[in-house]
């Protein structure tokens, strides 16, 4: 129901098995975009997740093959996938938990539980806070948070 908070889990979890098998792999999502159909001459295009993500998140746009592709449209094509920068005002569910790694994972459980999980009749997903998700570490906390 919440693809942006699977994708994030299951990314995690696939880069903590290379981590510990094959520490120099490194994991990388790719999002399929062709919209309206189709681009340049039938084909589609496999993104870098993380650099869509930063794209968006700067409000810059992007060289897709000989296409210039603004953010607007990469947010409106991929917007479900991407994760959310705009403050809410309101959240059903806050989380602030940085402590200890046994307490942090039932946390980051009950979090992956109800990240995909909906409400009422129109299956409305929940609004989530957790700053593990949410803080970044050397970004303006008033940006990520206020």
């Amino acid at each position: 129901q919440n693809p942006k908070h699977i994708l994030a889990r299951l990314t995690s979890i696939v880069q903590e098995v290379l981590d510990r098998t094959m520490p120099r792999l490194r994991c990388y999502t790719a999002l399929a975009l062709a919209p309206g159909g189709e681009r340049e001459g039938g084909e589609g295009f496999f993104l870098d997740y993380q650099v869509v993500c930063d794209k968006v998140n700067e409000q810059e746009g992007m060289w897709i093959g000989s296409e210039h592709v603004e953010w607007t449209e990469l947010r409106r094509e991929l917007g479900d996938w991407l994760p959310s920068n705009a403050l809410l005002s309101s959240y059903d569910v806050f989380f602030s938990y940085r402590q200890g790694d046994f307490d942090s994972q039932v946390v980051q459980k009950v979090y992956d539980i109800l990240s995909y999980d909906v409400v009422g009749q129109e299956g409305r997903r929940l609004e989530i806070f957790y700053d593990q998700v949410r803080l970044k570490a050397g970004r303006r906390f008033d940006h990520d948070f206020m």
